[in-house]
Formats: C-alpha cells, structure tokens, sequence
C-alpha cells in the first residue's frame, strides 16, 4: 500500500470510529449507526415524490401511506423493533415540479444572486484569522440581504493541494467551519450553492493521478470525491439553506479537446505537477461518469437534494469533438450536448460571457448567428426540452478595456442580465461580488455596494423585483 491509499484507509478508519460512516464492500455507506430502528435523512422534511432511499436508516421501510405528507415505519431487522416517521407538507428547500418549473415553498420560483468566490476557501487556507474572514462574510451577507439577492454560489476546497492538504487528509474537519459559514448564511436569509470541487485538477494533483483518473472509479481521485461527497450529503440532508450542490466548475471547456493537456495550469510551489502530459485528456464520456458518481452521491444521502454540474457553455463544436471532428454544431447538436453533458444532474448549467460572442473562434452555431440576448432564450428552450431548469452558474462582463470601456461593459453585462429575466432561465449568478483578485485587475469584475460597479448590484436588485412582481419569483429565501 502507497502512502496516498494508505491516507484514505487512515480516513476512512477516523470516519469509521466516529460512527459517520461504514465501510461495505469496498464502497462507502454513509448511515447514523445504532442498534435500534431509526428514520432516515427524509423524515421532518419536505418529499415531493416517496421513494425507499433515505427513509429508513439500518432497518426496513414498512407500510408507506399518504400523498405529501408522507408516513412510514422503519422496522429493526433484528428484533422487530420499529419507529413511525414522517414527512413533512410545508415545501422549504427548491424542488422541479412535473411541468420542469423550479419550485419553492409551493411556488414557481426564479431569481438572481451572485458568485462569493472566495471567503470560504480563504478562511480554510487562514485558518489562524477565521474571525476576522466571518465578520467580513457576515457584513457582505448583510449588504446582499439589503439588495435583495438571494443566493450566492462559493466555491468550497481551497484552490491549491498545498492549502486544501489540511481538509484532505481529515476532511470531517471541513465541517466546523462550513456549519458556521452556512448557519451566517441562514441568518441573513441568503441561499447557498456550495462548488465543491470547484478546481477540477485538484484532487488528481494532490493524489498524483492524471487529471483522467476522475473518469476510473477505482482511482483515489473518484474515491476521495466518493467520500467527501456522501459526507457532505449526509450531514447537510434537508438543510433548506443548501439550495443545491455543484460538481466542479467548466471542466467541460476540455473534454474531448485535443492536446487540452498543454493548456492545463501549474504551479509546483503550490503541490501540482511541474509539467503536464498527453495521460492528463479526459472525454465527454470520463467527466460525465464523474459528475454521474457525483449525483448519485448526493441523492442517496439527501435524496431531497438538487444537483448542477457547474459547466460552462458547450464549444461551439462540442457534439463533433466527441466524434473527432471540428465541425460547428448548429442548434440541435447544442441541444444535445447539454442534455448529454447535464444528464446525472437536476438542472442544465451554463456560463454566459461576452467573449463567448464576439471573437471569431465563439461563433456559436452554424445555422444562425447569436449573440447574449439571442443565445440565452436558445438555451432556456432546450433546457425545457429536456425537462430540468436553467441554471446560468456565472454571468458577467469584464471592464478592463478588453471589450471596449466602462460603459460598453455594463451595457453588456445589462444585457446579458436582461435577456436572462426576459427568458425562462430559472436561476442565474453574477459573477462576482467582493472579490479583491478581481478589483481593479484580473478582468476587474468584482461588484461590491461601494466601488464602481455597484450599478451592477442595483441591476440585480431590480431585476429581483421584477421577477417577484410578475409571479415568478414569490417565495422568501430561507
């Protein structure tokens, strides 16, 4: 045994004494242990659709009855001994109506929020200065609140393998830190969409795997996300304030791409490889097993649980790059690879940039030209057809010079916004609020309430009214 599968036994044996996990046949089987009968993550919360998974927890599911709420017994295999749970008929957490609409409390829902990089992973890498990342957290909480956003989305690991190391090698002590980031957040009414392999590269990097080891199962890569995964959903099943779990973040911008491995960043001083190789390509197919293996492992221990890939939009050839061709899709083949590519998920996730229209490489179809405004009703349409809600992970316009001035960037980052109100997408984040790496520099996109894109703020305020003004927005965030 090397020392990187020797740490996961040495993980797995932590867990496993703690009572969080059980170890069968080789897979990890997350379940509270005890001798008794016991209810499962889905009592005391809201169940649209009754299925056996997370009703019961070492016992057997017995005499199912009602239609929302929904009533069951859970009966030790044992002794006999047995214990009445319930659901409950409030709906508090999002959900997808059989008419593909996003839902919450009972009502259609959509809304606008923002991206909040990187707070939380700040404070992983500075453990040592965790009070003053909460107060800047709790006051930026505060600010959102006040415009009326609703939700953010955060990335959840820090960045680098040097930094993530800590919660790595002993992941259970992530959580401490995440059930104060996540009760502030609940404080202030502010929804959460945890990315929590946000760094694709970082898992493989840190157990010294090509970035393909994602698509083996039997890789430590797979295994760790495995691990990690049912943790999170486990001691996070039925909490409203989670409105769903994201895979990773635009690893579908390399899939199938040739010689995608040259492109790949490193940083030796940071724990990855000093260089790449040809091993490091994955495919369609490799990432969509992944972010399967990911889904999967969230519903079986939150099965109430929503799930997003956190992929970018599609290249413009990604249909005819599976099949070894450069060839433009045109509408339909887009159609398809967001169905394919979004498949394990409970949503289609896209990002929407004005780069990704107006350089010569990002013509998007070879049936019609689009742009933002165009494009994003395109998108809505298709995730309607495939019956899951859209999801625009990131949107926004860089105001470095490098697509025009200060005025042609808000100008586009308003009509990117605007075309997502006017259209079916169901939930969208700007990106990206407070956020130093990006002020003044590096694309220059962070938005706070003070500095010179706080206009951008006051375009979501508005656009957040205007969705509850029309119906489509009514329910209170939790």
């Amino acid at each position: 045994m090397n020392t990187t599968s020797r740490r996961i036994t040495q993980i797995l044996s932590v867990l496993f004494l703690s009572g969080m996990v059980a170890a069968s046949a080789g897979a990890f089987d997350f379940r509270i242990r005890g001798t008794g009968a016991a209810c499962g993550s889905a009592a005391g919360r809201y169940i649209k659709t009754i299925s056996r998974a997370g009703l019961c927890v070492n016992s057997r599911v017995r005499d199912i009855s009602g239609s929302g709420p929904w009533s069951w017994r859970c009966v030790n295999r044992r002794n006999g001994a047995s214990v009445k749970c319930s659901s409950v008929a409030s709906q508090s957490m999002l959900s997808i109506s059989s008419d593909c609409h996003l839902m919450k409390d009972g009502h259609r829902f959509r809304a606008i929020g923002v991206n909040y990089y990187s707070p939380f992973a700040d404070l992983l890498t500075h453990p040592d200065k965790a009070a003053a990342y909460r107060k800047a957290w709790r006051n930026d909480f505060r600010s959102l609140h006040a415009a009326g956003v609703p939700f953010i989305r955060f990335t959840l690991l820090p960045f680098w393998p040097t930094d993530a190391r800590p919660y790595i090698d002993h992941p259970q002590t992530l959580l401490p830190y995440l059930d104060q980031f996540v009760s502030d957040a609940k404080t202030f009414h502010i929804g959460l969409v945890p990315s929590v392999f946000f760094n694709y590269l970082l898992l493989p990097d840190y157990f010294g795997e090509p970035i393909s080891a994602w698509g083996n199962p039997a890789s430590r890569t797979r295994q760790f996300a495995n691990l990690l995964t049912r943790m999170l959903g486990h001691h996070y099943a039925g909490n409203t304030s989670i409105w769903m779990w994201e895979f990773s973040n635009e690893t579908n911008d390399w899939d199938d791409f040739p010689n995608a491995w040259k492109y790949f960043r490193t940083n030796p001083r940071e724990g990855t490889p000093s260089s790449r190789l040809p091993r490091d390509d994955y495919s369609s197919r490799q990432l969509i097993s992944a972010f399967k293996a990911f889904s999967n492992a969230i519903h079986q221990t939150d099965p109430g649980a929503l799930v997003d890939s956190g992929f970018d939009i599609p290249r413009n050839n990604a249909l005819h790059l599976a099949m070894g061709s450069v060839t433009r899709d045109d509408v339909a083949d887009f159609q398809q690879v967001l169905a394919r590519d979004n498949g394990p998920g409970d949503l289609i996730s896209i990002h929407v940039y004005p780069v990704d229209f107006n350089k010569p490489y990002s013509k998007r179809f070879s049936d019609q030209p689009v742009g933002p405004a165009e494009f994003i009703p395109i998108a809505a349409n298709a995730a309607r057809r495939a019956c899951k809600p859209l999801f625009i992970g990131e949107f926004g316009a860089p105001d470095d010079g490098s697509d025009g001035d200060s005025n042609q960037s808000l100008k586009d980052f308003h009509i990117i916004l605007d075309a997502i109100v006017h259209s079916s997408t169901s939930l969208a984040a700007a990106w990206v609020f407070d956020f130093p790496f990006q002020d003044g520099k590096n694309g220059n996109y962070s938005i706070t309430p003070d500095n010179s894109h706080r206009d951008r703020l006051r375009l979501i305020t508005k656009a957040n009214a205007r969705l509850r003004e029309d119906g489509s927005g009514l329910a209170d965030s939790p």
